[in-house]
């Protein structure tokens, strides 16, 4: 996955979350680990299991559509 995929992807979900759950996202990076495409996201501690399963939700069905299977991996930070 190219850089301005990655951007893609990361730009659709800083549109289509809600402002609260963004508020509670510190940063996004990517990585290829052992073949897979992997989305760090790094969230505050006050976030909450169900906001963490909308972002999971939103970037990989983005990703489907787009034509890529990622990994969605969650830090404190």
């Amino acid at each position: 996955m190219s850089k301005e995929q990655y951007n893609k992807i990361i730009n659709n979900a800083k549109s289509t979350l809600g402002k609260t759950i963004l508020e509670k996202i510190s940063e996004f990076k990517y990585k290829e680990l052992d073949g897979y495409y992997v989305i760090q996201v790094y969230v505050k501690s006050n976030i909450k299991a169900k906001e963490m399963g909308e972002i999971l939700t939103n970037i990989e069905e983005y990703a489907k559509e787009c034509g890529f299977n990622i990994l969605v991996d969650f830090l404190r930070g």
